[in-house]
């Protein structure tokens, strides 16, 4: 085979392979949490016989993958530049993206392509990530985060938090604790007096058999 033929050879396998998609990064320009259907712009370029590149078309219409079954589904919102990862199917799709189903029965001939993408949200480029180093966690926007480590869950924004573990709940934010304001108010209820002539009256005894054991409750349940 003469040296020219393999030449030919060569780049007609790279021009059909040029028409061949698997998987590629991409970035959202607009998304309906309806349909959950995206347009993405694909993030490479294709380059050309030439050396120069060119740019991919936006993509229309791509179903967006999240969790879920029959019975349970997870969502969240999506924006304009959030990144994702856009599969492409090795048949059309068009005819399952209308209705579902199996053993569907389609005549179009394309192959791997930019059409038939589906889009997996969540991926980034390893400066962006927001998450901690251990266990599970949902952030959204940085401030505002759900995270679950061993016994502990902590929910907190730029406002407050909450804190709960096996044994205590803590509620607050730069001001104080649901704990520290119970415990406040149940303490000087315990501490309740009356004043005035002809003289000065406790609920001493009172309080005793009924604020204190739910003071102690109280801080069974909540972290001051």
């Amino acid at each position: 085979m003469s040296d020219e033929l393999n030449r030919l050879l060569r780049e007609s396998f790279e021009y059909n392979m040029s028409g061949v998609h698997t998987a590629f990064p991409g970035t959202v320009e607009s998304y309906d949490a309806g349909k959950r259907r995206a347009d993405i712009r694909p993030y490479m370029k294709r380059k050309l016989p030439d050396g120069r590149f060119m740019d991919f078309p936006i993509i229309t219409d791509v179903p967006v993958i999240f969790p879920g079954t029959k019975n349970f589904g997870m969502h969240f919102p999506l924006e304009k530049g959030d990144e994702a990862l856009v599969i492409v199917c090795e048949r059309s799709t068009d005819l399952w993206k209308d209705s579902g189903g199996t053993g569907i029965e389609d005549d179009d001939p394309r192959r791997f392509n930019l059409m038939d993408g589906f889009a997996i949200p969540g991926l980034q480029p390893k400066e962006r990530h927001q998450t901690p180093d251990t266990g599970a966690s949902i952030v959204y926007k940085e401030k505002n985060r759900i995270l679950i480590d061993d016994d502990i869950i902590t929910i907190e924004n730029g406002e407050g938090r909450i804190i709960i573990d096996k044994d205590v709940i803590e509620m607050g934010n730069t001001v104080d604790t649901l704990g520290g304001l119970l415990d406040a108010l149940l303490t000087a209820l315990e501490n309740l007096a009356t004043e005035g002539s002809p003289s000065a009256h406790t609920a001493k005894t009172w309080a005793t058999a009924n604020i204190t054991p739910l003071k102690q409750k109280t801080a069974k349940v909540f972290k001051k």
